[in-house]
């Protein structure tokens, strides 16, 4: 089974060896963070029971760039850096999550902060417990 916390942990490491002179963080900071940096949250999309042993996990990767002071193309060359490094697959542990989308756009007061989001999807199958098989019939026959 593939954990929440494998993926985020998966794109911090990805994010590390291209930059690794920037922290990343999570939503949980809100102030005092070092820039340049990255923050990486992890939105469900769909979690959906496509049979008895399957489900269907969608997620959006959201990565905002805060720069050292703001600069267009630093921003444009990251997203195509970022989009490049992430290609179509994310490696978390021995399997491959397929990434479907890459978008991006610019948020803030100021309209200057990178903001990315990657679509991925992947099925895990979860086996259930077999019942158990049995082992001898008992069978009574009366004649009437």
């Amino acid at each position: 089974m593939i954990k929440r916390t494998d993926i985020c942990t998966t794109v911090n490491l990805l994010l590390k060896s291209k930059y690794p002179s920037y922290k990343t963080y999570g939503h949980e900071v809100v102030e005092g963070f070092d820039k340049p940096s990255f923050f990486v949250n992890l939105v469900p999309n769909t979690i959906s029971n496509e049979s008895v042993n399957y489900k269907k996990y969608s997620y959006s990767i959201v990565i905002t760039y805060f720069q050292d002071r703001p600069n267009e193309i630093d921003n444009l060359n990251k997203a195509d850096e970022i989009q490049a490094l992430f290609g179509y697959h994310l490696k978390v542990g021995d399997k491959l999550l397929a990434i479907t989308d890459f978008d991006y756009e610019f948020v803030g007061e100021y309209t200057n902060i990178l903001q990315m989001s990657f679509e991925m999807e992947y099925m895990e199958y979860n086996q259930k417990q077999q019942p158990e098989t049995a082992t001898e019939l008992n069978l009574k026959v009366e004649k009437r």
